[in-house]
């Protein structure tokens, strides 16, 4: 995420600060019938916000306690660390209760970082076995940058999925695409990632053998994240309604004049994905002298600075492409991204709606060897050839 010294931002820290101090007090954590007891939808929001979003994570929370809360047909779960206790992780059930909200805490971890791979496997079961569902479904909130190997994005807060601190040392770890699949103990009904960059290529055919739905952002999400009080009643609807979900986060950036009018937004079917890789290998094998003559200025970009390495997916591809292949493309591309929305602009990055497709793509150049090392591992590289393997 980009960090903004957003009122918005600060505005609920310490109130909510107060909050969570109250529901993690030191008496012991005991089990309740109910906590057992198997319902149609388990929501997991997972905060590695033990890092410079913090506060940000403060106010995400204040959200959610305004917003929908699930009762009889399902669970609304969170895994966070208190502001001003974040050696101690701990798992909330936010519920209804005599018309107030209530933030129980169920379960207590010991000092972790939230980015290591066995600690998100450990929190995904324990919220299982507490929280059984037909449904299970995962959000993760944190710093993003995407298919970045570990430490490559040189601004030492975004990197990955997600940059945590355990809380008493000074180690900090990020969590590579690779592992974060390797990472999730069962199959989920969607993620969602709230953390920048995620909506990639790259990452969604990472994942979509442990996700039926993938929402992310191709570009950077700003710290007042996803409105968690308006996205919540749509992911508990007796059909989930992702498409909903994702469009309540495009409108309120783009239609709202407390936050910066800045987003990009994407819902992926992972189920087809297989087939944007088949007709992008096709291209890549037919077209692949022509890559390293790519004017790259001229392909619709998802970064800003000097970070270039997300693209436009299709018109990355259109420019190598002939005509009719780039057509057996799009029609593969539609059927897997179900709803796409951007601003007209991202800060000073400009979007143009006619060069969107709703995900990003890697450009390999020569030169960056330990970034093609790592690329060269991903699944959708396997599959597409960008940088040769076989």
């Amino acid at each position: 995420m980009i960090r903004f010294n957003n009122n918005k931002s600060f505005v609920f820290s310490t109130l909510l600060a107060v909050t969570l101090i109250t529901a993690i007090s030191c008496e012991a954590v005991h089990g309740k019938e109910e906590e057992f007891e198997k319902k149609d939808k388990t929501l997991l929001i997972y905060f590695a916000a033990n890092n410079n979003l913090a506060s940000s994570c403060d106010y995400s929370i204040r959200q959610l306690t305004q917003g929908y809360i699930p009762s009889d047909n399902g669970n609304l779960i969170i895994y966070t660390t208190n502001t001003n206790d974040p050696a101690n992780p701990v798992l909330i059930h936010i519920k209804g209760e005599n018309n107030k909200v209530i933030l129980d805490t169920v379960y207590r971890f010991p000092t972790q970082i939230s980015t290591l791979p066995s600690t998100l496997t450990s929190v995904m079961n324990v919220t299982k076995t507490l929280f059984p569902a037909d449904e299970m479904s995962l959000i993760l909130w944190s710093h993003g940058t995407g298919w970045l190997p570990q430490g490559y994005y040189s601004n030492p807060e975004t990197k990955s999925f997600g940059y945590d601190y355990d809380g008493v040392s000074s180690d900090a770890y990020e969590m590579e695409i690779i592992q974060l699949a390797s990472a999730i103990p069962y199959e989920l009904s969607f993620i969602i990632f709230d953390a920048c960059l995620m909506g990639g290529i790259e990452v969604e055919y990472e994942l979509k053998d442990v996700a039926d739905y993938i929402i992310a952002s191709p570009t950077e999400i700003l710290t007042s994240s996803f409105p968690y009080d308006k996205i919540i009643e749509h992911i508990f609807k007796e059909k989930s309604d992702l498409v909903a979900v994702a469009q309540e986060y495009y409108n309120y950036y783009s239609s709202s004049g407390e936050v910066n009018p800045y987003a990009t937004i994407s819902l992926v079917d992972c189920s087809k994905l297989e087939d944007v890789a088949q007709s992008a290998k096709s291209i890549i094998a037919n077209n692949r002298s022509k890559i390293k003559d790519i004017d790259r200025n001229k392909i619709q970009q998802y970064f800003r600075s000097d970070r270039h390495w997300f693209y436009d997916l299709k018109d990355f591809l259109a420019a190598i492409a002939e005509p009719g292949e780039i057509e057996n493309f799009d029609t593969a591309l539609n059927n897997a991204v179900i709803y796409k929305a951007a601003t007209q602009w991202f800060f000073e990055l400009k979007i143009d709606p006619e060069h969107f497709c709703g995900l990003s793509s890697n450009i390999p150049t020569d030169y960056e060897v330990k970034a093609n090392a790592a690329y060269a591992k991903l699944l959708w590289n396997q599959d597409v050839q960008l940088i040769e393997t076989e």
